[in-house]
């Protein structure tokens, strides 16, 4: 369930502000100025270094996403640099510059963030990685922000759960999130690491654009109830240079099935989902009524909004 979306957009946010003539810009100042403004001052300072780069490997601006050039220039300008000289970043942040011209006007910005993250693990690198987590780590940009209302408050989730059924491995086999939750191989586990704290490990394959996969793990600590008894769990991790931080809310919980509901935030992008774990690839007709009997009672239709996680698809490396 890691985002993988936002932090690119950041790529091409910072590509809009610095690839431009000189003479097209205006303006001096660098703390949150406009896009117009950062280009004279970026390319003033990387000129020596800037001719080097074909601008028709770039794309084009991007709009509505504040970033703040001293920062840039403190900070990242190495980084950046790199990324925008590097092949395989710039054919990155070409395939992302499509996703711009999508015309999306969901709240949740699905098919926008479904074509972001496809370009994400198609061509990802640690160019790519590196640049996006200094911007993140000195806050140098802010995106527009998609806003969510959550429904960790819903009176369903004020039940608590045995959580210690959740040791072990599991099968993710339903995911409700279009761009984070549907890859059709998802294998997690929970595990103690003391008294206080748990460890969880997300492994999955992400389908890319050229037809193959690619292969992730994700690991991160939270703590853990003394009695074992939990409404939620919650958890902060960075991912691909960037920092997310999630809030997991039980709707059921037992040694074979765990049927849970989340909420997260990476920089201003906010994002919900569900699963639907399993000991085994599939999960038994009996498992999916209970799932969908509690996803509706906060609201949410099973049938209509969750995808099958391809129980016959082969997984490996998993």
């Amino acid at each position: 369930m890691a985002n993988l979306v936002q932090s690119f957009f950041i790529l091409v946010a910072f590509i809009s502000v610095c690839w431009t003539p000189v003479a097209d810009a205006g303006g001096a100042k660098v703390n949150n100025v406009t896009p117009s403004m950062a280009r004279t001052i970026l390319i003033a300072a990387m000129s020596h270094e800037m001719d080097t780069v074909a601008s028709a490997d770039l794309p084009s601006s991007l709009t509505k996403t504040e970033a703040n050039t001293t920062c840039i220039m403190t900070y990242c300008t190495d980084a950046a640099l790199d990324c925008v000289k590097d092949q395989a970043c710039r054919t990155a942040l070409s395939c992302l510059s499509t996703c711009d011209s999508l015309e999306d006007d969901s709240p949740d910005k699905i098919e926008l963030q479904k074509c972001t993250a496809d370009c994400v693990v198609t061509y990802e690198n640690e160019a790519l990685d590196a640049v996006n987590g200094c911007f993140d780590s000195h806050d140098c940009i802010a995106l527009t922000p998609i806003p969510l209302a959550c429904r960790d408050t819903h009176p369903a989730f004020s039940i608590p759960q045995n959580v210690t059924d959740m040791e072990g491995a599991w099968w993710a086999t339903w995911g409700k999130n279009a761009v984070y939750d549907c890859y059709p191989c998802q294998r997690l586990s929970f595990s103690p690491l003391n008294a206080s704290s748990w460890l969880y490990t997300s492994k999955y394959l992400t389908p890319t654009l050229e037809g193959g996969v690619r292969a992730y793990e994700l690991q991160a600590a939270f703590p853990w109830p003394a009695d074992g008894m939990a409404t939620a769990i919650a958890f902060n991790y960075t991912y691909q240079g960037m920092s997310h931080g999630e809030e997991w809310r039980f709707l059921h919980v037992d040694p074979s099935l765990v049927v849970l509901y989340y909420c997260g935030q990476g920089n201003t992008w906010q994002y919900e989902g569900g699963l639907v774990l399993s000991r085994e690839r599939s999960s038994p007709p009996d498992h999916v009524s209970l799932a969908a009997e509690a996803f509706a009672k906060i609201g949410i239709d099973f049938e209509e909004e969750f995808c099958e996680l391809q129980p016959n698809r082969p997984c490996p490396a998993l």
